[in-house]
């Protein structure tokens, strides 16, 4: 959400769901969060449902610090792995934060032709 705000300036909490893709409700609990911590505040100080969201300066630091702190960890990485273990781990990443973002839903669709496991009396 940082990152959106940072590149689009105020936006509303209707218009970041759509370009991150999750659900409003998520972006209205998160955009809590963030104006709680001095991250993100809404430029109507008269709107408390915080419909319309800004970055703040202190956004602004952390989402460098973060930005710092994934390129660190980015090189470290690219130093540890070959570069298909680094695109596999990206991938379940990947859908690790995708599963969150959608209210913690399965990572894989159960599987209609598995069997399950025999039931002991």
């Amino acid at each position: 959400m940082l990152h959106a705000l940072h590149d689009r300036g105020p936006t509303y909490t209707w218009e970041l769901s759509r370009t991150i893709g999750v659900n409003r409700q998520t972006i209205v609990n998160e955009a809590n969060v963030l104006a709680e911590r001095g991250l993100a505040r809404s430029p109507s100080a008269a709107d408390s449902r915080l419909v319309i969201l800004a970055i703040t300066d202190r956004g602004r630091r952390e989402l460098a610090r973060i930005d710092q702190e994934s390129q660190r960890l980015d090189e470290r990485l690219n130093a540890l792995c070959a570069t298909k273990e680094l695109e596999t781990l990206r991938g379940h990443l990947a859908r690790v934060a995708a599963c969150n973002a959608i209210g913690g839903q399965p990572l894989l669709p159960s599987d209609p032709h598995a069997q399950k496991p025999p039931r002991h009396a």
